[in-house]
């Protein structure tokens, strides 16, 4: 597969779904010989840095295939925290975070990642300015992260993975999903009595419902959209304005990205339903303009055995 679409001078592009799949799709591509297994740059473009520590349930050096990879993707990382373990690995060595808007002037950190203990299961991660004189384990791995705007002219100076987050385009300020769960009236009961009531504490707001001689916990039952109070002309054409500096920016780009990962982060909310589409085919448009691409989706670089079906099974 790699040999072919070197032979067409065609750039990979998997569409994904959520964002912590594009983890497993970077152990894919370096299997396939399309980018380097060490030291590669990440272009990161995306509202969000999803640089959060995971908890593992099993450590790196455990995942021995990719049928491995697969399980852990969706089994130990979040939408949040699925480059950190990339980093400790070393698969890339420079990040490129744009966010649009970041106004400041470019500004480069390190972020160095290092596990907790030799369990390997839990991290600790640390950001530091290049000169600080910073006694580091020898087990970390430091990250070069430069932020920047689209406006920039911020590249990567060695191989690198672009790598695309269309809620950068288009983005809820919090997750447009709403979930319900019945529950029995004995529990609804303790909810509603018991003030310190787990669910209650975290930040996410749950609420209890009676409805028909049923009870329900409802979560995220307060979400907003990217702009409440902005027309569907106005909202397009700021997707419009983003996708046509990107594509400015992209022109500029003085290489050819090793392969390209594209997700939608419509499942988890934060790119808004009702542009998705919109949004996908303007990006796509605009990175088939700059790059030959060939298309493929996560499903067909997945091994059977590692269906995403035999993934959720408990």
């Amino acid at each position: 597969m790699a040999h072919e679409f070197a032979a067409r001078n065609a750039v990979p592009l998997v569409l994904i779904e959520e964002h912590h799949e594009a983890y497993y799709v970077w152990r894919y591509a370096a299997s396939a010989g399309w980018m380097a297994a060490k030291g590669n740059v990440l272009l990161h473009i995306d509202e969000h840095h999803d640089l959060w520590r995971p908890v593992l349930t099993r450590p790196l050096n455990s995942l021995k295939n990719l049928v491995d990879v697969a399980h852990f993707t969706y089994q130990d990382l979040r939408i949040g925290s699925f480059i950190c373990p990339a980093v400790y690995e070393g698969i890339f060595d420079s990040m490129l975070w744009m966010r649009y808007g970041y106004e400041k002037e470019v500004e480069t950190r390190l972020w160095s990642v290092w596990p907790k203990d030799e369990l390997e299961l839990e991290f600790v991660n640390k950001a530091h300015a290049p000169g600080d004189n910073l006694a580091l384990p020898r087990t970390a791995t430091t990250l070069r992260l430069i932020s920047v705007g689209p406006r920039d002219r911020v590249y990567p100076d060695h191989s690198f993975v672009l790598d695309i987050d269309l809620d950068y385009f288009a983005c809820n300020k919090k997750p447009d999903w709403k979930l319900e769960v019945e529950i029995t009236a004995s529990a609804y009961d303790e909810f509603c009595a018991n003030p310190y009531h787990i669910l209650r504490l975290p930040s996410d707001k749950v609420l209890a419902r009676k409805r028909n001689g049923s009870y329900f916990l409802v979560f995220n039952d307060n979400n907003t959209n990217m702009n409440d109070s902005a027309s569907e002309q106005t909202e397009v054409a700021s997707i419009d304005e983003r996708a046509d500096q990107f594509l400015r920016y992209l022109k500029e780009l003085p290489a050819v990205p090793s392969f390209i990962c594209v997700c939608r982060s419509v499942y988890s909310g934060y790119t808004p339903r009702k542009h998705a589409r919109y949004v996908e085919e303007r990006i796509i448009d605009a990175v088939s303009s700059r790059f030959p691409i060939h298309r493929l989706t996560l499903a067909e670089i997945v091994p059977e055995e590692a269906a995403l079906a035999k993934l959720i099974a408990c």
